[in-house]
């Protein structure tokens, strides 16, 4: 799987169905983790998030969100062999302390593939 492809259209797809429109991060936040858990579903990874995932089998499922906001796990023959994508989203975030912290995290994932996608934080007044 050409995983940084695949997060690419994934991007493109959030991009031009929000681009143009008023929305809620809220909104914006289920989209990319419903569009990125069916992807890599698909690809037969696990996926942890707070959304459920539509499956082409029909059953609709996803682990809890653990530890980051999106997960796909690689397992194999039953063992865990490792995290092929984790991802962190602050689209709604009302200070920098908030997206630091969650990207500091990020950055400390071993995953083979990171994704961040934040929206500052309007500009504090200065006293």
């Amino acid at each position: 799987m050409d995983t940084a492809n695949e997060i690419k259209k994934s991007l493109e797809k959030m991009q031009a169905r929000f681009s143009n429109s008023k929305w809620t991060a809220t909104e914006a936040n289920k989209f990319i983790k419903s569009e990125l858990g069916e992807k890599f579903s698909e690809k037969g990874f696990s996926i942890n998030s707070s959304v459920e995932i539509k499956r082409s089998n029909s059953e609709n499922k996803s682990e809890r969100e653990w530890l980051y906001d999106f997960i796909a796990r690689i397992w194999e023959d039953g063992f865990f062999k490792g995290v092929e994508l984790a991802a962190e989203f602050e689209l709604s975030s009302n200070c920098w302390h908030g997206i630091k912290r969650d990207y500091c995290k990020l950055l400390q994932s071993d995953a083979n593939n990171k994704l961040f996608i934040f929206i500052p934080p309007p500009p504090q007044k200065k006293r």
